[in-house]
């Protein structure tokens, strides 16, 4: 059997129905793609690209925030998903960390920074729940004095397995005042997050005001409403209708569908494998509706993207295959004064390149001015806003008290007010990144085509136009950011000369004495927050000029490469260029027949998404 005839046999566009709802030929697409290159051409720079896209399809995950004020039942909620009492479930607040719940053998891993460097402790048996306690609970770890960056836990749940990682983040309205904005500037980079609740309390101010601040910020949110097993069937329905009424009309969101479950009684389900009681529970709807979101709307926007790509890929190399078979073909006087003509026209392209590359650097230049001109702003307004704050907590307050007071209403100001500027501060330059860098991104795509688009002209060959829209693909796995804001006042006592003056001087030197500290404080977390936007903005400039760099020279190489390979050939005596010309046909048949399943998936999934 040939390899066009394994092919054909393998992946039958009839019986793959070619749609983004299901797109489960690629894998099968890409395995034959790769298994014709590592025996025919292993090293053809495309090899590489489709390895990496069958890694993305692997690796991909569905990234599920789990979001609930404190003690409505968040961790019970994962142990029943989870089908184990594994994440403790603690009267008290944990500290302000994620917890990250990934496939694999059950195993918790803490990172910690001791002395400037990260040391990570694993436990793979015994009490796993206890061990993480150590770490994540108020009362063991008070205010993160063991410094712990990251909670990793993984298990060999079966919906984990199928592509799901979920995301314990700390409870809003606990001690932890910050919390809630390191939250927010956490979820847009999830693809859903479950919001969890429950009857009793009903929903609080706290959660209303917390739900008006995310629902611009995160892609897909489900509403849970935990501890139903309180309720009567009556009080039920109360319970759900209010949610909805209250979610509805005060945060302006649609609420619909709410899941009502007892997550408890799920757990207890799960732990004695009662499919009934697991249903009755109402977790398996939520279950399903997980399923549905990974291989509906996730995967089908993954599929559709990777499709993409990869028929751009298998262009590509139908181009350097086929420009290799006329090198081939042509004769030796003929192809040398082609790859001299093609070479003559590449002058303007490399001029080409060196414009944008200035245009870029002349861009980062610009935008990190603009982040110093922000920076300095923002200390200036904090200086005010916190020295207001300060003046208001502390008026009709003796001096020794008013220094206490300002210390006191400072510890729990600075952090939610500077992670606050730091989301408005990360998204404002987003955007701003985003602005500078589209216009860039479509030269150097139009760029880099060129390349080819020349070749394809001198050797009168066809030139594939790109199907991705791209030639940069950014792929991002959600972080959490952590920063020590420095919050706190160094109480310095009154000198010999205080306690001879009179009250209003007293308190003139105090306010002095606090305010000069207040300065310091804003002028390091200002910096703690520039140097973070700062790094942000230089990486993504390197990486683009960097990524612009390197696919420019890979495409310059292949095609060129192409054209000399073939002449290298020519010139040697003796060699059976017949037997090269008949291997080259029939491995762009081959890859040809690929390309042209992949091309009808396309065009289905384009056509399915225009009726919609």
């Amino acid at each position: 059997m040939t390899n066009q005839e394994s092919v054909r046999r393998k992946i039958n566009p009839r019986e793959t129905a070619t749609s983004p709802s299901n797109p489960s030929c690629l894998p099968d697409l890409l395995e034959n793609a790769v298994t014709l290159l590592q025996s025919q051409r292993p090293d053809a720079i495309q090899l590489a690209k489709l390895n990496d896209i069958r890694e993305q399809l692997r690796e991909e995950r569905l990234h599920l925030a789990v979001l609930g004020q404190f003690k409505r039942g968040k961790s019970t909620l994962l142990n029943a998903i989870l089908g184990e009492a594994l994440l403790p479930s603690s009267v008290l607040p944990v500290t302000a960390l994620p917890t990250w719940i990934r496939s694999g053998k059950t195993l918790v891993k803490i990172t910690m920074e001791k002395n400037g460097a990260s040391v990570v402790e694993e436990h793979r048996s015994g009490n796993l729940t206890d061990f993480l306690n150590r770490y994540v609970n108020e009362a063991a770890n008070p205010e993160n004095v063991l410094n712990v960056t990251d909670i990793q836990v993984f298990h060999d749940s079966e919906i984990l397995k199928k592509g799901v990682v979920f995301i314990d983040t700390p409870g809003i309205g606990s001690t932890f005042r910050h919390n809630t904005a390191a939250t927010m500037n956490f979820l847009p980079q999830c693809d859903a997050a479950l919001f969890v609740t429950s009857a009793d309390p009903p929903l609080t101010e706290t959660e209303i005001e917390f739900l008006k601040s995310v629902r611009d910020r995160v892609p897909r949110l489900f509403f849970i409403l935990n501890k139903t097993d309180y309720l009567d069937e009556e009080e039920l329905e109360q319970a759900v209708s209010f949610l909805k009424k209250t979610v509805r009309t005060q945060a302006g969101i649609d609420p619909e569908p709410v899941f009502a479950v007892s997550a408890k009684k799920g757990l207890m389900a799960k732990l004695k494998k009662n499919s009934t009681g697991w249903k009755e529970s109402g977790m398996a709807d939520l279950e399903a509706r997980i399923f549905s979101f990974l291989a509906g709307e996730k995967q089908a926007a993954l599929y559709e993207a990777l499709n993409r790509r990869t028929l751009d890929i298998l262009n590509n190399l139908l181009m350097e295959l086929n420009l290799s078979l006329k090198s081939m073909e042509l004769p030796l006087t003929d192809l040398e004064q082609r790859i001299t003509l093609f070479e003559e026209k590449l002058g303007h392209t490399r001029d080409e390149r060196l414009a944008v590359l200035d245009r870029l650097a002349g861009e980062e230049k610009r935008t990190l001015k603009k982040m110093e001109e922000e920076a300095e702003q923002l200390r200036v307004d904090a200086l005010k806003d916190i020295e207001q704050t300060i003046e208001k907590a502390a008026r009709g307050r003796s001096a020794r008290e008013w220094e206490a007071a300002a210390r006191e209403k400072l510890a729990g100001f600075i952090p939610g007010y500077f992670e606050n500027r730091l989301g408005r501060f990360s998204r404002r330059f987003k955007k701003r990144m985003a602005l500078t860098l589209e216009p860039l991104q479509k030269e150097t795509d139009h760029l880099i085509e060129s390349i080819r688009h020349k070749a394809a002209d001198i050797f009168e060959i066809q030139f594939y136009a790109p199907k991705s829209g791209t030639a940069f693909v950014a792929r991002q796995k959600p972080y959490w950011i952590t920063h020590k804001w420095k919050q706190s006042l160094s109480p310095v006592p009154p000198g010999t000369l205080d306690r001879v003056l009179g009250a209003s001087l007293q308190q003139k030197r105090a306010r002095k004495r606090v305010l000069e500290q207040v300065e310091e404080l804003v002028r390091n977390n200002v910096e703690n927050l520039r140097w973070s936007i700062f790094q942000s903005i230089q990486t993504s400039f390197r990486r683009f000029s960097n990524r612009m760099n390197e696919t420019f020279n890979a495409t310059l190489s292949a095609t060129r490469g192409a054209m000399e390979a073939a002449a290298r050939k020519r010139r040697e005596k003796g060699k059976d260029a017949e037997n090269e010309i008949r291997q080259a046909r029939q491995l762009i048949e081959q890859i040809q027949e690929i390309s042209g399943i992949l091309s009808e998936t396309v065009k289905t999934g384009a056509d399915e998404s225009a009726e919609a």
